[in-house]
């Protein structure tokens, strides 16, 4: 936070849990807008692509404790991978952080029919929010062009902080790569009119 005021961010007591406010930019608000307030004391993070994170929900079962030890089985419904892609590409871009980039690629790995599933969920998404879905699709272009790219070894990076055996962090670099080479390949017309736009 480093002093500045975080009115879109909430903490609960001692516990190391951070919870950020995230809304979709509004109708004719300024692109460079980061935050906006609410209220004065409450705010949320601007956030493009947001809007297709309403559009895929998948519901998950969470089963465990709540924050107050209570035993606790809800159902709740989280952005699908496909929106979850478009949203941590246009991320990524914007922050480089090495945990971006591992989450793209792991939600990748663990999406059943992988690219091919993600680029038919993009294709529907493109429908309605084309530019958006142009756009991500260049940055990955961009960030994951080859194993030795920005987004590839730090996604390996961070799945790898200490690396076992010589060649671990390159594996994992061209692993990365190739999963999201895997949606790049399967989107094909989308690929196409994103690198057309580029």
């Amino acid at each position: 936070d480093s002093g500045n005021e975080t009115v879109q961010r909430w903490r609960l007591g001692e516990l190391k849990v951070i919870v950020d406010f995230l809304m979709p930019p509004a109708p004719e608000q300024a692109a460079a807008m980061r935050v906006q307030k609410l209220e004065s004391d409450f705010g949320a993070i601007v956030t493009p692509g947001l809007e297709l994170a309403f559009d895929e929900r998948t519901l998950v079962e969470l089963d465990g404790h709540s924050l107050n030890g209570e035993r606790v089985r809800r159902t709740a419904p989280v952005c699908g991978p496909a929106a979850f892609v478009v949203l941590k590409a246009l991320a990524f871009a914007d922050r480089g952080e090495p945990k971006d980039a591992y989450d793209l690629v792991y939600v990748i790995r663990h999406t059943p029919r992988r690219g091919r599933a993600i680029a038919e969920r993009l294709a529907t998404h493109a429908e309605r929010h084309a530019s958006i879905v142009q756009r991500a699709l260049r940055l990955l272009v961009r960030d994951f062009d080859g194993p030795d790219g920005l987004g590839p070894t730090r996604a390996a990076g961070f799945a790898i902080a200490e690396p076992a055996a010589p060649g671990e962090l390159d594996e994992a670099a061209a692993d990365a790569q190739g999963y999201v080479d895997d949606i790049l390949r399967a989107a094909g017309g989308l690929r196409l009119a994103a690198e057309d736009q580029a």
